[in-house]
């Protein structure tokens, strides 16, 4: 089997659990573990155990991502900063610090 097929849907539909990967490139799933054993092994990609409860049934198994891959950031439209206080606005009331006694 070609690491690349696993590597590109990986890439393409982003964290996904062993058994969807195996469904996803029609592969059985004792064939596709050990290559995402390997892959793992070899940093590539990321693999953490994983129990699912779809049901209210536990599902165990290991869920992968690209190491070190950020998706695209998704369109539409982006909140913008609060705008900061420039140092030339700040104000003498804003001074905390304590009087002078006498």
């Amino acid at each position: 089997m070609d690491t690349s097929l696993i590597l590109r849907h990986l890439k393409t539909h982003g964290q996904l659990m062993d058994y969807e990967i195996a469904e996803a490139i029609k592969s059985p799933i004792g064939k596709v573990r050990p290559i995402l054993t390997d892959l793992a092994a070899r940093g590539e990609i990321f693999g953490c155990h994983v129990t699912r409860f779809p049901n209210g049934k536990p599902v165990e198994g290991m869920q992968f991502r690209i190491t070190g891959f950020r998706p695209a950031a998704a369109p539409g439209r982006k909140t913008k900063p609060n705008k900061q206080a420039s140092p030339s606005e700040v104000t003498q009331d804003d001074d905390l610090s304590p009087p002078d006694a006498d």
